[in-house]
């Protein structure tokens, strides 16, 4: 197993306007957004967002549900 010390995750933005698949924001997250899904076991979906991605309303960020810190956030997928 890896030991996380070792080789850590560097969270991305995971930003992308409407109609833009494969061309998500990429830089370094700074916040955690929790959305509501039917595709995780625990129906929520954790991604990244930097500082500028955060400020925009509607779009992906329009089923926000919370904000979060960086943490151990993870998606179990069913």
């Amino acid at each position: 197993m890896n030991d996380p010390k070792k080789f850590p995750i560097k969270p991305r933005c995971g930003f992308a306007y409407p109609g833009t698949y494969g061309h998500e924001c990429g830089a370094p997250a700074v916040e955690v957004f929790v959305f509501h899904t039917e595709l995780t076991r625990d129906g929520q979906f954790f991604t990244g967002r930097c500082e500028e991605c955060a400020k925009i309303r509607g779009g992906e960020n329009a089923g926000l549900v919370r904000r979060e810190p960086l943490g151990n956030q993870f998606n179990l997928f069913k």
